[in-house]
């Protein structure tokens, strides 16, 4: 897979809470698309190493300039583009490789966690193809790398 370049469908069960977020600089957002928490503070689409999720974006804007506001969904459960996911991983933690720079769901990895790697969720169900239902987490320490969820 790789960096989103258009907004991807994303589903959602009941009404999950909206954020806006400052951002870092002048990018493109994209309807589907991982945001995360630089460690300046503000927004960005490409994680690096220390940066924290923030959530899913809202919606799409291509023209986002820095210090304009990004509506993010930072909680909830959603149907989200995801690959080599398989049933026997319902129940996992889903991870983003942040050296991976990637804001797109589908890179996102089940395993072992590493030095890099950034809490998306916990996958609920496999919706078969491309498709998981992942319960957001834009809060770290819900996930204990040695111990599983809540440690």
């Amino acid at each position: 897979m790789a960096v989103l370049s258009a907004g991807v469908e994303i589903a959602h069960i009941g009404n999950p809470n909206v954020f806006s977020f400052v951002a870092d600089a002048n990018d493109a957002y994209y309807r589907g698309a991982l945001v995360f928490i630089d460690t300046g503070g503000n927004v960005v689409v490409g994680p690096g190493a220390g940066d924290k999720l923030a959530g899913i974006c809202r919606k799409t804007n291509t023209a986002v300039l820095a210090g304009e506001n990004v509506e993010v969904y930072i909680d909830g459960v959603f149907e989200v583009p995801c690959s080599s996911i398989a049933v026997t991983d319902e129940g996992s933690a889903l991870f983003i490789d942040a050296a991976a720079f990637s804001d797109n769901t589908a890179d996102a990895i089940v395993g072992a966690f590493g030095a890099n790697d950034i809490l998306v969720g916990k996958i609920l169900k496999y919706s078969g193809g491309d498709r998981c239902w992942v319960q957001l987490h834009a809060i770290d320490g819900l996930w204990v790398a040695t111990a599983g969820w809540g440690g």
